[in-house]
């Protein structure tokens, strides 16, 4: 009965690390294409904006970040 008791609060916690993972990837997507939305209207083209947005997201730009 123990076991079964600790079985399912782990898969519980596994169901709402989950969700919580899922929803954190939904916000960065959001918060991209809003970047990805904000680069378009200054007028830069579609393809540099993803590469920009890409290399800041990686960290390959010193100084420069996304907070999500």
């Amino acid at each position: 009965l123990r076991i079964e008791k600790e079985n399912a609060a782990k898969a519980e916690s596994n169901r709402i690390a989950e969700e919580k993972r899922i929803a954190n990837k939904a916000h960065q997507k959001r918060i991209c294409a809003e970047i990805l939305q904000s680069l378009l209207d200054m007028g830069q083209s579609e393809e540099s904006s993803k590469i920009l947005i890409n290399a800041i997201h990686s960290g390959k730009i010193a100084h420069v970040s996304i907070n999500y």
